[in-house]
């Protein structure tokens, strides 16, 4: 660990007031390290909001790094006293220009040496043959963006170990560290928070209640919900369906727009802060939470529910990584089945002792491997 107290320079295309995966991220990530004794400074997107008060110095661009939020960024970085190092949050939709923000990626350049550390939350928007031609050229362009930005980093940090082979591919000399995202909410709930909501939610028969944490964007874990959900909700006359994260109540609308008889038993919060929605969360029986490409390690949703240690139904997928099914910290499902998935929620929902080990395991597997102490090692031992 250093000796002496870094600075940090951490660049992200969002951070709070601002709404987001990445913007929840880094606020977690800044506060633990300036907690750790470091100067931690932040440089995002203006937002027109009032900012939060917090002792990580929050540096807003004018623009969306354009030309003149890049000239403001490279200034500010030269500012910083040493020693310094700077993390950008690598997410390219966060950059503008509909993640196709060629200036700022080519200007990563002039930071080299700085040193620049890119950590990459996701490599490129995902490139399927389901989608149109239009949408996969758009993902090929970010291909090539994201291999311009590897060869500027002096060091990679990937969320999943699915990107190491692609950084490496475009930067064979870059050194490439594993570290998984922690949780970008609260990770202990508030007990009588709990048990008031249990009480406004839950049905006057005392039924289960099923959650879901998304943002409901991708085609394919909607078109999977649309089909789950119903399904769970229905098992019994009883249990209803609780919606979290953004957008959760616009889906929720959908479905019982869909389906009357769902009205009442599928409910969707809409956005809330980190402690609200953890204690949202702790008011699930069981979490279904259905990825494509299989539970990783870049997943904040899913280790928002294990951090919790809220009883898991999730799917181990081609991008799995090994300690997933070696841990029981879930119950796992195969990719797009939807039948296996209920019937794994089902056997849950029937046997309050398997829910209770679920959630001890998740926990203890969050607090060793995941929680956002194991993050701030990671940065402050490079």
């Amino acid at each position: 660990m250093p000796s002496e107290r870094t600075t940090w320079a951490i660049i992200t295309g969002e951070y709070p007031p601002q709404p987001g995966g990445v913007s929840g991220y880094s606020w977690v990530v800044a506060h633990a390290l300036a907690a750790a004794g470091d100067d931690v400074h932040v440089f995002a997107p203006g937002t027109g909001l009032v900012e939060i008060a917090s002792p990580v110095h929050v540096h807003r661009l004018s623009d969306r790094f354009g030309r003149k939020g890049r000239r403001e960024l490279y200034a500010g970085l030269q500012a910083l006293p040493q020693p310094r190092r700077a993390v950008l949050q690598f997410v390219l939709q966060s950059f503008g220009r509909r993640a196709l923000n060629l200036p700022f990626v080519r200007s990563l350049q002039r930071l080299h040496g700085f040193p620049l550390w890119i950590y990459f939350h996701e490599f490129a928007l995902e490139d399927t043959p389901s989608e149109s031609p239009l949408r996969r050229a758009h993902a090929f362009a970010t291909r090539v963006l994201a291999r311009m930005a590897a060869r500027a980093a002096d060091l990679a940090f990937v969320s999943t170990p699915a990107w190491t082979p692609l950084v490496a591919a475009a930067a064979p000399a870059c050194p490439i560290r594993w570290v998984p995202i922690p949780s970008n909410i609260a990770t202990e709930c508030e007990p009588a928070e709990v048990a008031r909501l249990a009480a406004k939610y839950r049905s006057p028969a005392g039924g289960e209640i099923v959650g879901h944490f998304g943002t409901y964007r991708m085609r394919d874990s909607r078109a999977f919900l649309e089909e789950a959900l119903p399904a769970l909700v229905h098992g019994a006359a009883d249990r209803r369906a609780l919606l979290l994260g953004r957008g959760s109540d616009a889906f929720a609308a959908r479905l019982i727009e869909r389906e009357p008889a769902l009205a009442g038993r599928v409910i969707g919060t809409g956005d809330l802060d980190a402690q609200t929605l953890a204690n949202h969360l702790a008011v699930c029986d069981v979490l279904i939470q259905p990825y494509a490409e299989g539970a990783t390690t870049r997943r904040g949703s899913l280790f928002a529910g294990l951090a919790l240690g809220v009883p898991t139904v999730t799917t181990l997928g081609p991008l799995s990584e090994d300690l997933w099914a070696a841990s029981d910290a879930a119950l796992f499902a195969p990719p797009n089945d939807v039948a296996a998935m209920v019937a794994l929620a089902e056997t849950a929902l029937a046997d309050p002792q398997l829910r209770a080990d679920l959630g001890a395991r998740a926990r203890a597997l969050y607090q060793s491997r995941f929680d956002v102490a194991r993050t701030v090692e990671a940065l402050r031992q490079n």
